[in-house]
């Protein structure tokens, strides 16, 4: 294998931590819409992460569209109700299990007994589990909600960095092939029938343009990192919804990565 220049290598880790850093904030705006949440949404540090990751990719009139559209969003979700506006509508869309419009969990797609389920949230903990990561005393949200799923890839690109920069190749290996059997796995399986409801299901424009957001950037990642999504047509709705937090998903839990 032919060693990387420097140049090449600096490429790679700014790339990595600049994926790193993406993944976490769309963690971060799937998360309740507290007043810490709404100001790094309308924090200058959000669009200059969307700058960061557009200028390591110029080329994608794609990207540069939705980096371009969040200049918008940003101005109305800075006036003084817009707090107040998306936490109506994040409890609208996400907070109520039974009756979600856009429900944030991959358990809820595609599995269509309480056993498959169990068994798919087994395997995301043990996902998190291998990279030591525990559950945290007083966390009570689910290991496959989007945001913890979203930032576990998040605290994979950061080991891919850490491993390119201290040329670690087996430590390299492990932690992209981990990426890549997570979102061919978990994450890309149902992000994007997810992504295409939230973005139908709400008239917010940041709501909006976070489910077609996060559907561009997963799919982007699959393409680059040669993953193929086998994808799930939609959630499937049971006769008995599952109670929010009940003690068969919780004794399945891993860490809160968020």
């Amino acid at each position: 294998m032919t060693q990387p220049t420097i140049a090449e290598t600096e490429l790679a880790v700014q790339t990595a931590l600049t994926r790193a850093a993406l993944y976490r904030l769309l963690a971060k705006s799937f998360l309740y819409s507290t007043q810490e949440v709404h100001e790094f949404i309308c924090s200058l540090a959000y669009e200059e992460t969307l700058q960061e990751f557009l200028a390591l990719h110029t080329e994608d009139n794609s990207l540069q569209h939705y980096v371009d559209s969040f200049a918008g969003v940003r101005t109305q979700t800075t006036a003084t109700d817009s707090r107040d506006m998306l936490e109506a509508e994040y409890n609208r869309l996400f907070a109520h299990l039974g009756s979600a419009k856009c429900p944030p969990y991959e358990t809820e797609f595609g599995h269509e007994n309480v056993f498959q389920k169990t068994e798919a949230m087994a395997d995301i903990a043990g996902f998190y589990s291998a990279y030591g990561l525990e559950t945290s005393a007083t966390d009570t949200e689910r290991v496959d909600f989007i945001s913890m799923e979203l930032e576990f890839m998040s605290y994979l690109a950061l080991h891919e960095a850490y491993a390119r920069e201290h040329g670690e190749r087996d430590h390299l290996e492990v932690c992209t092939d981990t990426q890549r059997k997570f979102l061919q796995d978990h994450l890309g399986r149902w992000v994007s029938v997810f992504s295409k409801i939230l973005s139908n299901a709400t008239a917010s424009p940041f709501y909006t343009w976070l489910g077609r957001f996060t559907e561009y950037f997963i799919d982007s990642e699959a393409r680059n990192l040669k993953v193929t999504l086998g994808k799930v047509t939609g959630p499937v709705k049971m006769d008995s919804p599952e109670p929010f937090g009940c003690d068969a998903c919780m004794a399945q839990k891993s860490n809160k990565t968020v």
